[in-house]
């Protein structure tokens, strides 16, 4: 988040539920789906002027230790 925030060491991170395993369509791509655990946080972190923005709400992809954020345009469920 270090590259997202501009105070990232301020930033209060809530979870949304524990991981799930899932797929999603990395790197903008349509086929074929990468599975792993899909997890949604809500963040709340200081902006330029020092005041707290509020919850704002982020979906992670996790594969192979590697967590990559997923923007509301990328297609990504949950499976059981």
């Amino acid at each position: 988040m270090q590259g997202v925030l501009s105070d990232p060491y301020t930033a209060h991170y809530r979870f949304l539920g524990e991981p799930q395993k899932g797929y999603a369509y990395l790197s903008g791509t349509r086929k074929p789906p990468v599975f792993g655990y899909l997890v949604q946080v809500v963040i709340n972190a200081k902006n330029l002027m020092g005041n707290y923005v509020g919850e704002q709400p982020f979906r992670f992809f996790i594969k192979n230790e590697m967590l990559y954020p997923l923007d509301t345009s990328d297609k990504a469920e949950v499976v059981q």
